[in-house]
């Protein structure tokens, strides 16, 4: 499943993605990669609280380990899962 990246973040040695959607394939410890063939490691998810309850797949934040995490501008525009 592909998922479009709308924001990223540096923490530390990893990033935190925004990605457009929401997927049961989102889960901690899946593996996952971008377009540029960075591999990742999912270690937390999170949900954006929205004033309406339907909104809530819309946004779906991930943070990511391995690949290039050392520069949230390395990772790409979209991710696989």
């Amino acid at each position: 499943m592909n998922f479009e990246i709308i924001s990223k973040l540096q923490i530390k040695n990893d990033v935190v993605v925004t990605v457009k959607g929401a997927d049961d394939s989102l889960s901690i410890g899946t593996a996952a990669r971008d377009e540029n063939g960075m591999k990742f490691t999912i270690k937390s998810i999170g949900l954006v609280r929205h004033k309406n309850p339907n909104d809530i797949f819309k946004t779906t934040e991930l943070l990511l380990a391995g690949g290039d995490a050392r520069s949230a501008s390395a990772v790409g525009k979209v991710l696989t899962v």
